[in-house]
């Protein structure tokens, strides 16, 4: 009985740990059942175990049927290409047997006996595979973070070392366990040992199992206040945009006035009442009139809509530019990023002594470069590797930047963001061609 509970446990250990991995590279297929994934792996443990049955005296001939199953598979679960889903399932394999032979070869070391425990199927042979199993977890679960998983890419580093301590620990346990193996057996206690190491591995990979489906919710309620924040960014942007042209529209109207009653001082040879008039209208015209165009009516929105505020908030707002009308980047990016940028560096800035914001967007041989600088009274604040503004709610900070981190990835961009001698600085580079 103990050895098929241990057979089914380790393949089921395998495919999760596969899972796991194919998850951290690919999207996972949306299904109305959240039962057919898994269908789908339960299906797949039935085929490997019939492998192992089968197949057990060829090992190439079971690793290329197991390779072949769990791919076919990982396809039904994950999206893309098979041949994509092979080559990750190909390189699982290569780390399960990484594992395997690491240890396998550092208890023949250690223990004179241990080649002979392996070929009689001992109890101390399946808690020297258990530990393969979870040091395959281990490295499977460095291997995510160095991928940069979007969902796990949300823990700290000190996260990251309390989790990964919990298989380092059951590691450590399992193997004072084979070292003092022979005594335990000698009291006939090795069927009572090897169910509680069965319970200690699985509840490592029910710990990691539950902790990626946290971390996935986690990720799409980021996703939706990124959505929103987006959303409200772009909405207030265009309505600036909208209130833009009505008061253009009203200017139209009002010019049509003033030109009649001019026509009527001339006519009249009223000239010095005539010259104030026309004074006044100049003024007045200076004061409505866009002060920043370069070519580009989105940007020009953007730009004369935060230098009015910056006005308005005594931020000296310091401006280079040039003609932006081959601009290739979408309309909706473009809001994000300037205006999140911007509404991020006035409101640093806004407790200084000298409030400064220093702006550059130049387009120069398919090259974009967008640079915002900024003086600041507190020193800038990370918060799981993204800097986070200073607002009063909670749940929005950081979700600027991170809106604009998005999209300059989306367009294929570079970014860098420094800070020194009192100026915080966040400089984008884009290209039209980022291939070549």
């Amino acid at each position: 009985m103990l050895m098929y509970v241990y057979s089914v446990f380790l393949i089921l250990w395998e495919i999760l740990c596969c899972v796991l991995l194919l998850d951290s590279f690919m999207k996972k297929r949306q299904y109305g059942n959240r039962m057919i994934p898994s269908g789908i792996c339960a299906g797949l443990l039935a085929v490997d175990y019939f492998i192992s049955c089968t197949l057990y005296e060829y090992l190439w001939v079971k690793q290329g049927a197991v390779i072949l199953a769990i791919s076919v598979a990982m396809y039904f679960i994950f999206q893309g290409r098979y041949l994509k889903i092979l080559a990750y399932t190909i390189l699982y394999q290569g780390l399960a047997l990484m594992a395997d032979y690491s240890v396998l070869l550092l208890f023949g070391k250690i223990f004179p006996s241990f080649s002979q425990d392996m070929q009689e199927g001992s109890g101390m042979s399946m808690l020297a595979s258990l530990i393969c199993k979870i040091l395959l977890l281990c490295i499977i679960l460095v291997l995510k973070r160095k991928s940069g998983c979007k969902s796990w890419d949300m823990l700290t580093g000190l996260e990251w070392f309390w989790i990964l301590l919990v298989p380092v620990i059951t590691i450590i346990s399992l193997v004072a366990t084979v070292m003092k193996f022979d005594a335990l057996y000698q009291i006939h206690q090795e069927d009572i040992l090897l169910y509680v190491a069965l319970g200690m591995a699985g509840m490592n990979i029910m710990v990691f199992h539950f902790i990626n489906e946290i971390l996935d919710r986690e990720a799409v309620v980021r996703s939706e206040k990124l959505f929103h924040e987006k959303v409200k960014n772009e909405t207030q942007m265009y309505y600036a945009i909208s209130e833009n042209l009505d008061k253009q529209r009203k200017r139209a109207h009002e010019f049509k006035n003033h030109t009649a009653c001019i026509m009527a001082l001339a006519n009249s040879g009223n000239y010095q009442e005539l010259m104030d008039y026309v004074a006044k209208i100049e003024e007045e015209l200076k004061s409505g009139m866009d002060m920043i165009d370069t070519n580009n009516v989105i940007i020009n929105a953007i730009l004369n809509t935060k230098y009015k505020e910056a006005l308005d908030k005594e931020i000296v707002f310091v401006l280079k530019v040039n003609d932006l009308s081959g601009i290739w980047l979408p309309d909706t990016d473009i809001v994000v990023i300037l205006s999140n940028l911007l509404n991020n560096a006035m409101e640093a800035c806004i407790d200084c002594e000298k409030k400064v914001v220093k702006l550059k967007i130049v387009l120069e041989e398919d090259e974009l470069m967008i640079s915002v600088k900024n003086s600041f009274s507190k020193m800038p604040v990370k918060n799981k590797g993204v800097f986070v503004s200073g607002k009063e709610e909670p749940e929005e900070h950081g979700m600027g930047v991170m809106n604009v981190i998005e999209a300059v990835q989306r367009n294929h961009g570079i970014y860098t963001v420094s800070y020194e001698k009192k100026m915080f600085s966040f400089y984008i580079l884009f290209s039209k061609h980022p291939n070549i």
